[in-house]
Protein backbone atom coordinates (compact mmCIF):
# COMPACT_ATOMS: atom_id res chain seq x y z
CA UNK A 1 0.00 0.00 0.00
CA UNK A 2 1.07 3.51 -0.95
CA UNK A 3 0.09 6.46 1.24
CA UNK A 4 0.54 10.27 0.15
CA UNK A 5 0.12 12.92 2.01
CA UNK A 6 0.31 16.63 0.94
CA UNK A 7 1.33 19.79 2.08
CA UNK A 8 2.28 23.55 0.78
CA UNK A 9 5.83 22.31 0.42
CA UNK A 10 5.35 18.64 -1.03
CA UNK A 11 4.28 15.42 -0.56
CA UNK A 12 5.17 13.04 2.79
CA UNK A 13 4.86 9.27 0.85
CA UNK A 14 4.42 6.23 3.26
CA UNK A 15 4.80 2.58 1.26
CA UNK A 16 3.16 -0.10 4.03
CA UNK A 17 2.37 -3.57 4.03
CA UNK A 18 -0.08 -5.35 6.62
CA UNK A 19 1.42 -7.67 9.22
CA UNK A 20 0.27 -9.78 12.29
CA UNK A 21 2.54 -7.10 14.52
CA UNK A 22 0.22 -4.45 12.85
CA UNK A 23 1.24 -2.06 9.52
CA UNK A 24 5.16 -2.21 8.72
CA UNK A 25 6.68 0.87 7.08
CA UNK A 26 8.86 -0.11 3.92
CA UNK A 27 9.58 2.99 3.27
CA UNK A 28 9.07 6.90 3.63
CA UNK A 29 10.19 9.77 1.60
CA UNK A 30 9.44 13.65 1.35
CA UNK A 31 9.17 14.75 -2.42
CA UNK A 32 9.76 18.43 -2.64
CA UNK A 33 7.54 18.87 -5.72
CA UNK A 34 4.88 21.83 -5.31
CA UNK A 35 2.58 21.34 -8.06
CA UNK A 36 -0.69 20.28 -7.68
CA UNK A 37 -2.06 16.72 -8.04
CA UNK A 38 -4.15 16.86 -10.84
CA UNK A 39 -1.50 18.92 -13.17
CA UNK A 40 -0.17 16.89 -15.79
CA UNK A 41 2.66 14.26 -14.66
CA UNK A 42 2.49 15.20 -11.07
CA UNK A 43 1.69 12.23 -9.86
CA UNK A 44 4.36 10.49 -12.19
CA UNK A 45 6.63 12.58 -11.07
CA UNK A 46 5.82 11.82 -7.47
CA UNK A 47 5.99 8.13 -8.33
CA UNK A 48 9.60 8.12 -10.02
CA UNK A 49 11.07 9.55 -7.12
CA UNK A 50 9.69 7.87 -4.56
CA UNK A 51 10.02 4.19 -6.51
CA UNK A 52 7.73 1.86 -5.02
CA UNK A 53 9.27 -1.13 -3.40
CA UNK A 54 5.54 -3.29 -3.54
CA UNK A 55 3.36 -2.14 -6.57
CA UNK A 56 3.64 -5.42 -8.46
CA UNK A 57 1.85 -6.93 -5.28
CA UNK A 58 -0.09 -4.17 -4.36
CA UNK A 59 -1.55 -0.88 -6.53
CA UNK A 60 -3.80 0.49 -3.85
CA UNK A 61 -3.20 3.81 -2.99
CA UNK A 62 -4.43 6.30 -0.26
CA UNK A 63 -4.30 10.02 -0.68
CA UNK A 64 -4.43 12.76 2.12
CA UNK A 65 -5.02 16.16 0.30
CA UNK A 66 -4.28 19.72 1.54
CA UNK A 67 -7.44 21.76 3.05
CA UNK A 68 -6.66 24.15 0.62
CA UNK A 69 -8.43 21.65 -1.77
CA UNK A 70 -11.38 21.75 -0.38
CA UNK A 71 -14.08 24.09 0.76
CA UNK A 72 -15.66 23.53 4.51
CA UNK A 73 -19.16 24.27 5.15
CA UNK A 74 -22.33 22.71 7.25
CA UNK A 75 -25.71 22.38 8.19
CA UNK A 76 -27.92 21.23 11.19
CA UNK A 77 -31.49 20.31 11.09
CA UNK A 78 -33.95 18.98 13.80
CA UNK A 79 -33.23 15.47 14.82
CA UNK A 80 -37.06 14.72 13.54
CA UNK A 81 -36.38 15.22 10.38
CA UNK A 82 -34.99 12.48 7.61
CA UNK A 83 -31.50 13.21 6.83
CA UNK A 84 -31.34 12.05 3.52
CA UNK A 85 -34.61 14.07 2.49
CA UNK A 86 -33.25 17.00 3.88
CA UNK A 87 -29.76 16.61 1.68
CA UNK A 88 -31.61 16.64 -1.67
CA UNK A 89 -33.64 19.32 -0.19
CA UNK A 90 -30.70 21.25 0.53
CA UNK A 91 -28.80 20.64 -2.42
CA UNK A 92 -31.82 21.52 -4.64
CA UNK A 93 -32.66 24.84 -2.88
CA UNK A 94 -29.55 26.01 -1.43
CA UNK A 95 -26.52 25.77 -3.60
CA UNK A 96 -26.95 27.08 -7.21
CA UNK A 97 -26.70 25.43 -10.59
CA UNK A 98 -23.37 26.67 -11.66
CA UNK A 99 -22.11 25.65 -7.89
CA UNK A 100 -23.42 21.95 -8.11
CA UNK A 101 -21.66 21.40 -11.69
CA UNK A 102 -18.14 22.44 -10.33
CA UNK A 103 -18.10 20.78 -6.69
CA UNK A 104 -19.05 17.09 -5.38
CA UNK A 105 -20.05 17.07 -1.76
CA UNK A 106 -19.59 15.07 0.86
CA UNK A 107 -21.75 15.11 3.88
CA UNK A 108 -20.37 13.76 6.92
CA UNK A 109 -22.63 13.45 10.72
CA UNK A 110 -21.10 15.30 13.72
CA UNK A 111 -21.76 14.16 17.53
CA UNK A 112 -25.00 15.88 18.06
CA UNK A 113 -27.24 16.05 21.46
CA UNK A 114 -29.96 18.54 20.08
CA UNK A 115 -29.93 18.55 16.40
CA UNK A 116 -28.41 16.36 13.42
CA UNK A 117 -25.47 18.43 12.49
CA UNK A 118 -23.63 17.78 9.37
CA UNK A 119 -20.15 18.48 7.92
CA UNK A 120 -20.20 19.31 4.46
CA UNK A 121 -16.39 19.17 2.52
CA UNK A 122 -16.56 19.84 -1.20
CA UNK A 123 -14.38 18.88 -3.62
CA UNK A 124 -14.56 20.46 -7.51
CA UNK A 125 -15.19 17.62 -9.94
CA UNK A 126 -12.30 18.52 -12.17
CA UNK A 127 -9.87 18.08 -9.75
CA UNK A 128 -11.15 14.64 -8.61
CA UNK A 129 -11.86 13.40 -12.20
CA UNK A 130 -8.20 14.96 -13.34
CA UNK A 131 -6.46 13.38 -10.43
CA UNK A 132 -7.81 9.75 -10.95
CA UNK A 133 -6.95 10.19 -14.49
CA UNK A 134 -3.24 10.94 -13.42
CA UNK A 135 -3.59 8.09 -10.68
CA UNK A 136 -4.45 5.38 -13.49
CA UNK A 137 -2.03 6.04 -16.17
CA UNK A 138 0.83 5.40 -13.36
CA UNK A 139 -1.24 2.11 -13.11
CA UNK A 140 -2.53 2.90 -9.18
CA UNK A 141 -5.75 2.24 -7.90
CA UNK A 142 -7.39 5.02 -5.43
CA UNK A 143 -8.86 3.53 -2.27
CA UNK A 144 -9.23 6.25 0.04
CA UNK A 145 -8.99 10.01 -0.27
CA UNK A 146 -9.37 12.19 2.34
CA UNK A 147 -8.41 15.56 3.80
CA UNK A 148 -5.14 16.11 6.29
CA UNK A 149 -7.59 18.53 8.83
CA UNK A 150 -9.66 14.92 9.54
CA UNK A 151 -7.29 12.53 8.49
CA UNK A 152 -4.53 12.49 11.49
CA UNK A 153 -7.10 11.80 14.17
CA UNK A 154 -7.13 7.79 12.94
CA UNK A 155 -3.37 7.75 13.41
CA UNK A 156 -3.58 9.77 16.67
CA UNK A 157 -5.33 7.09 18.10
CA UNK A 158 -3.47 4.62 17.07
CA UNK A 159 0.10 6.21 18.53
CA UNK A 160 -1.31 7.64 21.68
CA UNK A 161 -3.87 4.60 22.85
CA UNK A 162 -6.80 7.07 23.13
CA UNK A 163 -9.65 4.66 24.64
CA UNK A 164 -12.73 4.80 22.04
CA UNK A 165 -14.94 6.55 24.66
CA UNK A 166 -12.31 9.43 25.72
CA UNK A 167 -12.52 12.90 23.51
CA UNK A 168 -9.01 14.20 22.37
CA UNK A 169 -8.55 17.85 20.66
CA UNK A 170 -6.47 18.28 17.48
CA UNK A 171 -4.61 21.39 16.71
CA UNK A 172 -3.18 22.16 13.76
CA UNK A 173 -1.06 25.45 13.12
CA UNK A 174 -0.60 26.53 9.73
CA UNK A 175 0.57 29.79 7.71
CA UNK A 176 -0.18 33.25 8.08
CA UNK A 177 -1.13 32.57 11.81
CA UNK A 178 -4.32 29.76 11.13
CA UNK A 179 -4.99 27.30 13.66
CA UNK A 180 -7.26 24.51 13.11
CA UNK A 181 -8.78 22.79 15.49
CA UNK A 182 -10.81 19.70 15.51
CA UNK A 183 -12.46 17.95 18.39
CA UNK A 184 -13.54 13.81 18.88
CA UNK A 185 -15.90 12.22 21.32
CA UNK A 186 -14.32 8.74 20.84
CA UNK A 187 -14.33 8.08 16.89
CA UNK A 188 -16.44 10.66 16.17
CA UNK A 189 -15.91 14.10 15.67
CA UNK A 190 -17.71 16.47 17.04
CA UNK A 191 -16.16 20.04 16.51
CA UNK A 192 -14.34 22.09 13.74
CA UNK A 193 -12.75 25.86 14.63
CA UNK A 194 -10.29 27.34 12.23
CA UNK A 195 -8.93 30.89 13.56
CA UNK A 196 -6.66 33.65 12.59
CA UNK A 197 -4.67 34.61 15.35
CA UNK A 198 -3.66 38.25 15.37
CA UNK A 199 -0.19 40.11 16.67
CA UNK A 200 -2.79 41.94 19.37
CA UNK A 201 -4.14 38.53 20.40
CA UNK A 202 -7.01 39.27 19.12
CA UNK A 203 -8.65 36.37 17.35
CA UNK A 204 -11.17 36.03 14.44
CA UNK A 205 -13.22 32.75 13.75
CA UNK A 206 -12.88 31.75 10.16
CA UNK A 207 -14.71 28.99 10.47
CA UNK A 208 -16.79 27.50 13.67
CA UNK A 209 -18.81 24.12 13.04
CA UNK A 210 -20.80 21.91 15.53
CA UNK A 211 -23.25 21.83 18.34
CA UNK A 212 -22.53 24.65 21.06
CA UNK A 213 -21.15 22.60 23.98
CA UNK A 214 -18.79 21.14 22.21
CA UNK A 215 -17.40 24.30 20.16
CA UNK A 216 -17.68 26.20 23.69
CA UNK A 217 -14.91 23.47 24.88
CA UNK A 218 -12.53 24.75 22.18
CA UNK A 219 -13.13 28.02 22.22
CA UNK A 220 -12.09 27.84 26.03
CA UNK A 221 -9.20 26.62 25.21
CA UNK A 222 -8.04 29.32 22.67
CA UNK A 223 -8.64 31.84 24.77
CA UNK A 224 -7.30 30.39 27.91
CA UNK A 225 -4.18 28.63 26.45
CA UNK A 226 -3.20 30.08 23.70
CA UNK A 227 -4.36 33.67 24.50
CA UNK A 228 -4.30 33.85 28.25
CA UNK A 229 -1.42 31.46 28.49
CA UNK A 230 -3.29 29.42 31.45
CA UNK A 231 -3.75 26.04 32.71
CA UNK A 232 -6.21 24.27 30.72
CA UNK A 233 -8.22 21.09 31.67
CA UNK A 234 -11.50 20.30 30.03
CA UNK A 235 -9.80 18.27 27.48
CA UNK A 236 -7.72 16.04 28.47
CA UNK A 237 -5.65 15.03 25.60
CA UNK A 238 -4.28 17.56 23.19
CA UNK A 239 -1.92 17.38 20.19
CA UNK A 240 -0.66 19.85 18.41
CA UNK A 241 1.38 19.16 14.68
Amino acid sequence: MLSISQTNLGYYCFEWTATEQGPKIIQNKFIGVKNNLNEEKTFSQIIKNFSPKLKEESSSLTIVLNDNQVKISSFRIDKHINSSYYIKWYENNIFDTEYLKEYENYYYPLVSNNYNNYLIVAIKKKYKNTLLDEIKKVGFNLVYLSVNLFSSATITKQIYKIKNEEDFLIWKVSKNNHHFFTYYVGDNLAAFIKIKLKRNKTIDIVTEIGESIFVNKINTFIKEYIVNKKQYNLIKNIFIY
